[in-house]
């Protein structure tokens, strides 16, 4: 996989905000490590059985399919996403021939963390972009307006804009791209809040209303931030 985060990061204005990613992963195997501890020589030091044999057999088969699905990803347009996506199915194959069903069980969360390194193809980032800047400037654009501010909206190439009105002075445009409503950080940020979802403690169906309070909270700060760069302007 070593080929693949290379290829993964010298795209950087769509991965290079994952680097925070292995650091969560690393904490959350630190959470699990007295658990760690004890499970992981437990059936190590019993003599071998079927169940060890079985963890062993079913490990080498992720490990298996994870190489084929790599192997045909190579094939694809998205063969890096491919290829990142096996990085999950084949470290849980590992754990289940090195170590025992039960470590697989308490670093499941970890290992689910891998799929954030995922870099999402640039069409689905302009996509999701040109979504999140029609929203956001339609917010900014009601709240400046109820300001008394003089504006309007326009587009350039292809792009929504406001476009304010100062008196005596020349039209100022603010474009809503990509890049300035915060689409290449939306990765790292659901990351960041999933990490936090699940680490802190309560109920399971708080924790789920956190996670989920993600994407509008993100809505919500970027119109604050969008609309103060705007007065500021």
């Amino acid at each position: 996989y070593f080929q693949d985060f290379v290829w993964a990061l010298s795209q950087s204005n769509t991965t290079s905000l994952i680097l925070v990613v292995p650091f969560l992963i690393v904490y959350l195997v630190y959470r699990k490590r007295k658990m760690l501890r004890a499970i992981i020589p437990f059936e190590r030091s019993a003599p071998q059985t079927k169940i060890v044999k079985i963890n062993e057999i079913v490990g080498a088969m992720l490990s298996l399919l994870a190489f084929l699905l790599y192997w045909q990803g190579s094939f694809t347009p998205y063969s890096l996403q491919y290829h990142i996506a096996t990085l999950p199915l084949f470290v849980a194959g590992l754990i289940l021939i090195i170590f025992n069903a039960q470590t697989l069980k308490t670093l499941a969360l970890p290992i689910t963390f891998l799929l954030f390194l995922i870099p999402p193809p640039l069409e689905i980032v302009n996509a999701t972009g040109t979504i999140l800047a029609t929203y956001t400037l339609t917010a900014v654009y009601t709240i400046l307006k109820a300001l008394g501010l003089q504006l309007g909206i326009t587009t350039q190439y292809g792009l929504p804009a406001i476009v304010l009105e100062k008196p005596a002075a020349l039209l100022q445009t603010l474009v809503m791209d990509v890049a300035f409503v915060g689409t290449y950080t939306l990765i790292v940020f659901t990351a960041i809040w999933a990490f936090v979802a699940f680490t802190v403690r309560g109920a399971a169906w708080k924790r789920a209303i956190m996670f989920l309070a993600w994407f509008p909270s993100i809505l919500v700060l970027n119109t604050m931030r969008i609309t103060i760069m705007t007065l500021m302007a």
